[in-house]
């Protein structure tokens, strides 16, 4: 027979959280005693994990998970109980990591010339929006700058219908960026915070970048070999692409791949695309992350870091360039 242990009752917000309690709480059992229409209104609201617990059976607490087998939830049993009736998912060893692979498109002439015209069409699409925006009251709703637009960028600007959907959503999303800014700075000035007013609406906010947003599977997607069909306005191209060798092996295998932003590097004359992706990593443990960086973004310095050990480095913005 086992012998009694001390019991500290406690909630458990979600079932996976039993793994924590048996590796690290282990004489610690779920507070499952309520009955009827109390125990029915936490598990409406998750706040209980599947199980029950049984107080007091040959004097050991017991949970049981509902339709298994009770196993007594002692200190050197904990851990085989989460392994036999829980189970360790891969979910708990690992975390979503979001993060951008820089593609370096090889083009020719002709590929080329096709990318910047369609670049160089949706940014003319973004201003003439934001135009019809700031005439109509400064509008920022994404609904109605589609209604009113759309027919304009698919006839005028011969945007194909995905990057003609994605233009009011970029003008009503910066539009309602800016609206914020305006409250809080009229909120600051009824307080006598600042006597500045914020201008950033007096005029129809104007695009200068040319870079496009394509989504996955619609304006453009991976090839094997190492190449990428990307949507222009005189079709789709198939190019060549390379990149650091780790990203471009998360994005053939198993990487969850998300939008994509065509950006021109004017200097160097040279298309990349930057797709955001997620990936699973293993979690960060003392033994793998052995220091800690912390990074002020400043006005005179671009960045400042500072670790663990004390050293610090200065990153000034005409280092880093515009």
């Amino acid at each position: 027979m086992h012998q009694k242990v001390e019991m500290q009752i406690i909630e458990i917000p979600q079932r996976d959280d039993l793994l924590f309690l048996c590796q690290q709480v282990a004489p610690v059992v779920v507070s499952m005693n309520e009955t009827g229409a109390e125990r029915s209104r936490l598990l409406q609201k998750g706040r209980v994990p599947d199980v029950e617990f049984n107080p007091s059976r040959q004097g050991v607490p017991w949970l049981q998970l509902r339709g298994g087998i009770a196993a007594p939830f002692l200190t050197e049993d904990a851990l085989a109980f989460h392994n036999r009736f829980l189970g360790r998912r891969k979910e708990d060893e690992y975390m979503k990591q979001v993060l951008t692979a820089k593609l370096k498109l090889v083009t020719t002439p002709e590929q080329f010339s096709a990318l910047r015209a369609t670049q160089l069409a949706y940014r003319d699409a973004l201003n003439a929006v934001s135009r019809h925006a700031f005439v109509h009251g400064r509008m920022s709703n994404q609904r109605r700058l589609q209604q009113a637009m759309y027919a304009e960028i698919r006839a005028v600007y011969r945007l194909p219908a995905q990057m003609a959907c994605n233009v009011p959503r970029q003008v009503g999303a910066t539009y309602k960026g800016l609206w914020t800014k305006i409250k809080k700075n009229a909120a600051m000035r009824k307080a006598g915070l600042t006597k500045k007013r914020y201008k950033g609406l007096d005029e129809a906010p104007q695009y200068v970048s040319p870079t496009l947003t394509y989504n996955y599977h619609r304006d453009y997607s991976l090839k094997p070999g190492a190449q990428v069909s990307i949507l222009t306005l005189a079709g789709r191209v198939i190019v060549p692409y390379t990149g650091y060798s780790e990203h471009t092996a998360l994005l053939q295998h198993g990487a969850s791949i998300g939008a994509a932003k065509l950006w021109y590097d004017q200097p160097k004359k040279q298309f990349y695309l930057l797709v955001s992706l997620e990936a699973e990593v293993p979690d960060p443990t003392p033994d793998t992350q052995t220091s800690v960086v912390g990074v002020d973004v400043g006005i005179r310095y671009l960045a400042v870091t500072s670790d663990t050990r004390g050293q610090a480095s200065f990153q000034p913005r005409a280092a880093c360039g515009r």
